[in-house]
C-alpha cells in the first residue's frame, strides 16, 4: 500500500483488524462473518510492513537476529492465543452470561493495546529525531 507510506499502512492494517474482529464479535449472519475475515485478510497487510520497520532499525549485522526474534515472538504468541482464544470461545458458548464474541473482542482490545505502543514508539522516535 504504497499511497499509505508505512506507518500509514501499519495504522490501516490495525485499524481494519479491529474493527474486523469486532465485526466478527457481533456477527448474526454468515456473511456479516465473512465480512469481517474478508476485513481481517486487508488488515493482515501490516503484518510484514510492520516486521519490515522492526527489522530495518536493527544495526547492521544485527538485522538476522531481530527477524529471528521477531519471528520466535510471532510463533510464540499464535501458540498462547490459538489456546485462550479457543477457551474463550468454547467458555462463551456454554456460559449464556459471556457473550459469543468475547473471543473477538478480547482480540480488539490487543490489538488497540498493540496500536498504542506503535504510535507510543512513534512519538518516541519523533523526540529522539529531534
Amino acid at each position: 500500500m504504497p499511497r499509505l507510506g508505512l506507518v500509514g499502512t501499519v495504522r490501516f492494517g490495525m485499524v481494519a483488524f479491529c474493527a474486523a474482529m469486532v465485526l466478527m464479535g457481533s456477527a448474526t449472519t454468515g456473511r456479516q462473518f465473512a465480512a469481517g475475515v474478508i476485513l481481517a485478510g486487508a488488515g493482515a497487510v501490516m503484518m510484514p510492513v510492520l516486521t519490515g520497520m522492526i527489522v530495518a532499525e536493527a544495526a547492521e549485522g544485527k538485522k538476522g537476529s531481530c527477524l529471528a526474534a521477531l519471528e520466535s515472538l510471532q510463533t510464540f504468541d499464535r501458540t498462547i492465543s490459538y489456546k485462550v482464544m479457543s477457551g474463550l470461545f468454547a467458555s462463551s458458548i456454554e456460559i449464556d452470561a459471556l457473550p459469543v464474541g468475547l473471543c473477538y473482542y478480547c482480540a480488539a482490545a490487543a490489538v488497540s493495546l498493540g496500536a498504542a505502543v506503535f504510535e507510543a514508539t512513534l512519538a518516541v522516535g519523533r523526540r529522539k529525531r529531534l
